[in-house]
């Protein structure tokens, strides 16, 4: 194992025994337990697959594209993050479809962003067993997020009126990446390499935060931390847990990725 295995094998340790609580629940599940802006604590169950401790490189896009049912597939921007929007055919009719992923550097961290976002959202979800290793489906049906080994999906129709193509396509990405070939040496995929991460400003309630990253694609990079805003500059801001504990105001998880929407992970405490 290299140094920057080492490292990373280490950061997700601390991470586990600082800013959250891992712990099992029966022989194939464990639990993450998230405290958040003074709520009472919310615990998520993750099934542990196994097989699904290797690593995914990239997202297969090209094979999404060559099945039947696609029609179209668009990359698309916004000032946050990169997304596609995919044209779903049922043969009987076509539902717009809008589709993100995010390739990370362990399941966990997969995990933890997953959790992120069903906290951010404004309605609720419910945990399905149907697709990848682990997955959640608005109440309405018409939103899918889950997770295949590394990989952080979310599936959701364009227009709340149709539900059209959610989950067949979900399940149609979750076997294209059950086949993509894997690999269980981190150094073989070009993730973005942190180089630091330090306080530019903190005004008592806003923290500011300058990061040195190169992406070795040499893409431009997004910057990110966990329910701290997500940015194209290397200033990222983060409001501090209303908790005011300093044991953990000041532990931030970031999250920068490339082009390729291959993620880095940097454990700040």
């Amino acid at each position: 194992m290299n140094t920057k295995n080492i490292l990373q094998f280490f950061f997700s340790i601390v991470l586990l025994i600082f800013y959250a609580t891992l712990s099992p629940a029966q022989e194939n599940t464990h639990i993450i337990t998230i405290n958040l802006y003074g709520e009472a604590p919310r615990s998520y169950v993750f099934i542990t697959n196994p097989d699904s401790l290797s690593l995914i490189p990239t997202f297969p896009v090209e094979d999404l594209i060559n099945e039947n049912s696609i029609e179209k597939i668009e990359s698309q921007y916004d000032h946050r993050y990169k997304y596609f929007l995919v044209n779903y055919n049922t043969g009987n009719e076509t539902n717009v479809l809008r589709l993100r992923y995010l390739v990370f550097q362990s399941v966990l961290d997969a995990e933890y962003y997953l959790i992120s976002q069903l906290q951010i959202s404004s309605i609720s979800y419910n945990k399905i067993d149907e697709i990848g290793d682990n997955c959640w489906n608005a109440y309405n049906n018409y939103r899918v997020l889950f997770i295949r080994n590394n990989v952080f999906i979310d599936v959701k129709s364009v227009s709340r009126d149709s539900i059209v193509g959610v989950y067949q396509i979900a399940q149609m990405i979750d076997d294209l990446l059950n086949s993509t070939q894997k690999t269980t040496e981190i150094s073989e995929i070009p993730f973005p390499q942190i180089h630091s991460i330090e306080i530019e400003q903190d005004d008592g309630r806003i923290i500011t935060f300058n990061v040195d990253a190169t992406d070795p694609l040499g893409t431009p990079l997004t910057y990110s931390c966990m329910w701290g805003e997500i940015s194209e500059e290397p200033q990222v801001r983060y409001v501090k847990r209303t908790d005011e504990n300093p044991e953990t105001n000041n532990r931030v998880k970031f999250f920068i990725w490339n082009d390729a929407q291959q993620v880095a992970s940097y454990n700040y405490f």
